[in-house]
């Protein structure tokens, strides 16, 4: 896993030098959410009473690690750009889709039942999102991480 986390660093730390390269000269890096809590995943974890997997979870943590990490390289690195970690939300729980623990995507369109106000949920289905949990992470970035660049 830490060979993978290294990989996708070493990936983002080349686009963001060819991002400035290009002129981008502001720019954020989100990290991870917490994965082992997302609604699927702890439906598969029925075992253990739905809880969620600390593993995938660490392993989110310590990716975001890197990713910090990489910021405070990338600062001292690039002259002219400005680099920011945006942290997100840990929030989870179930989905607005049906039962919100199994459907996905176009399944929902099948499901019998949805929430009455998605807008109270962070994720649509078990896997992706609502569009107020996307709207949160947005402005969470613009005005903790991005305000940070202006």
């Amino acid at each position: 896993m830490e060979e993978f986390q290294n990989f996708l660093t070493e990936n983002a730390s080349r686009f963001i030098k060819d991002l400035g390269s290009l002129g981008a000269r502001k720019i954020s890096i989100s990290g991870s959410f917490p994965m082992g809590c997302l609604p699927i995943v702890r439906t598969l974890n029925v075992l253990v009473g739905r809880a969620c997997l600390d593993y995938y979870n660490k392993v989110a943590m310590d990716f975001n690690r890197k990713l910090i990490k990489l910021v405070a390289d990338l600062r001292k690195e690039v002259d002219g750009i400005r680099v920011v970690y945006a942290d997100g939300f840990q929030v989870v729980k179930n989905g607005c889709c049906g039962m919100g623990t199994v459907e996905v995507n176009q399944l929902c369109m099948l499901a019998v039942s949805l929430c009455k106000d998605p807008t109270k949920y962070i994720y649509w289905d078990a896997i992706h999102f609502t569009e107020t949990a996307n709207k949160l992470f947005a402005n969470n970035i613009l005005n903790t991480g991005l305000a940070k660049l202006i």
